[in-house]
């Protein structure tokens, strides 16, 4: 009896050691690290442990108070750390880890141990019984399953003999289905657990990248708006500057000019103003937009980086690949999303396997075999009695109605997921071939507004010149003026579509390199300095033909 106990006590603290949340985090740990070695797409840490201290901190970092600039590789490094759909997405395929661990564990020796007991007054007689048992099972992964148990009943008088009697049970049980549910059938919840650990780590690596291009796109057209911004609070500084000029010139100056030529003047600067205040707040409305994608605070002090943009500028838009029939099959091959959706349908054509099985008979052999001792000598194996047993349990497929019905839904299923499969084909190629579409529309859209830029920008100067002569009249400049800030706001746009199309191609092809984006991101262009802390917001551009002063720090 006291070895009984002893081993329902070690049992006990093993099974506290093997339920602990740190050996949950360590085997689901284990798991997705060999399943890393399938997925090699993915990067960086998948760690739960730091995950919401990580993004606390880079919160804090960036919180309201000091103004600071961020750039392109600091934005997708913040997003990595703070991001709430990539943390939500990582705790994905920790659930998936620990579902294979959940189904791995029915596989797996798990000790069983617990104890019952009584206390019985009958007519003065006061008896205590108790009943401790231990043992082991294991569910085979060919099927079927085996069982160790060790039981002891005993029995006590209070207040006469100490011990009225006891008994001992050892047993060994084994079932092994022969037909219905056995071999590679019996698998099923636990190849299906293995796989699903794959599939979530190949979603996690496409989220990766597609959060590449959100980040990317987010934050480039924060700069474009930025660049409008300041573009049309230049256009404004210009406009009132050149307004008060032709009120020199006007009735209440020299009189040189008709007073509906400074009203006009004074007309479009209005209108310079109205558009520089809606430009302002788009600005300020895409930056927000961009905190909230990171997962910063909305309220913190932040601007991205216009050197960024410089860069842009400088690089020019890159050549497009020359051959869209070689990448939409370099898509159909790498993208991890079609690797899932193929695997899937091979998931379900398995299952219709499995589920035929269920239509056979179910026919079990079950072996047994026990030592009983009794007495007050329970542990005298040498009175023990000993049973070996051999069964065969039969059930035939007569009512086979919710199995029937569970095999036609698999097949449907498959039929289904094959559907589902070619339907995501051909929105790959349809994504490949629209990306190629934007990216040569993009390319020769820069081309024509940098021209009109040029244009534009000869054109101010040319009709500032010709008012100066007097050949040409206040409606000449303003034109001039305004048609410049649109030309140079769709140069601007156009350089972002461009390069937001460029990811979108990578993306669509299944080629986006995550630490390769972030690092290019990272680089300094050439010849720029190290920005300080807090920098001031930089001067917009100045039109051709006009005063310019910054927009006021934000």
């Amino acid at each position: 009896m006291q070895r009984a106990a002893l081993a329902v006590l070690l049992l006990g603290v093993a099974g506290c050691r093997a339920q602990s949340l740190e050996s949950a985090d360590r085997e689901a740990a284990g798991i997705v690290a060999a399943g890393r070695a399938l997925v090699p797409d993915v990067r960086g840490s998948l760690s739960l442990d730091s995950m919401e201290s990580n993004a606390a901190r880079t919160r804090s970092a960036y919180a309201p108070g000091e103004a600071r600039r961020i750039s392109h590789g600091a934005a997708l490094e913040a997003a990595t750390l703070a991001s709430r759909d990539l943390r939500v997405e990582r705790e994905d395929v920790m659930l998936a880890a620990l579902a294979l661990s959940t189904v791995r564990h029915d596989h797996e020796v798990q000790p069983l141990a617990g104890a019952g007991g009584s206390l019985e007054d009958v007519d003065g007689a006061r008896t205590v019984s108790g009943a401790p048992t231990a043992g082991l099972r294991q569910a085979l992964e060919r099927g079927g399953s085996v069982a160790l148990a060790l039981a002891q009943d005993f029995l006590f008088n209070v207040g006469g003999s100490p011990l009225r009697a006891a008994q001992s049970l050892l047993a060994l049980d084994l079932l092994l289905p022969m037909s219905r549910g056995a071999g590679w059938v019996a698998r099923e919840r636990l190849t299906q657990a293995e796989r699903d650990v794959v599939y979530a780590l190949r979603d996690y690596a496409f989220f990766q990248q597609q959060l590449v291009l959100q980040v990317s796109t987010a934050y480039y057209r924060t700069l474009q708006a930025q660049d409008t911004w300041q573009n049309e609070e230049g256009t404004y500084q210009s406009l009132l500057a050149f307004e008060a000029r032709q009120r020199a010139h006007g009735r209440e100056g020299a009189g040189r000019i008709p007073e509906f030529q400074v009203e006009q003047a004074r007309q479009d600067t209005l209108r310079a103003d109205d558009r520089r205040q809606r430009a302002r707040v788009d600005y300020e409305e895409a930056l927000d937009e961009l905190k909230l994608l990171l997962g910063l605070p909305v309220d913190a002090s932040l601007e991205p980086d216009p050197d960024d943009l410089v860069r842009l500028r400088a690089a020019g838009p890159a050549a497009a690949p020359s051959d869209p029939a070689a990448a939409q099959g370099e898509a159909l091959a790498r993208r991890l999303d079609l690797r899932n959706a193929r695997d899937q349908v091979d998931d379900a054509e398995r299952r219709v396997l499995v589920a035929r099985n269920g239509m056979g008979p179910q026919v079990d052999l079950a072996l047994g075999a026990s030592l009983e001792t009794g007495g007050n000598q329970p542990w005298n194996l040498r009175e023990a009695s000993r049973r070996l047993e051999l069964g065969l349990a039969l059930d035939l497929p007569l009512d086979r109605i919710e199995e029937r019905n569970a095999w036609r839904a698999s097949v449907l299923q498959g039929v289904r997921a094959l559907r589902s499969l070619q339907g995501l084909e051909d929105r790959v190629v349809r994504e490949v071939r629209t990306a190629f579409r934007r990216l040569a529309e993009a390319e020769r859209s820069y081309a024509i507004q940098r021209e009109g830029v040029r244009l534009a920008e000869r054109r101010a100067e040319s009709t500032r010149l010709l008012l100066e002569a007097g050949q040409a009249q206040t409606r000449d400049v303003l034109d001039a003026q305004n048609d410049l800030v649109n030309a140079q706001n769709a140069l601007t746009r156009a350089l972002v579509d461009h390069a937001i199309a460029r990811l979108g191609l990578d993306l669509a092809v299944g080629a986006l390199d995550v630490e390769a984006s972030a690092s290019l991101a990272s680089t300094p262009a050439a010849g720029t300095a190290a920005l300080p802390a807090q920098p001031p917001v930089p001067a917009p551009s100045a039109p051709a033909g006009g005063a310019s002063t910054p927009p006021p720090t934000r």
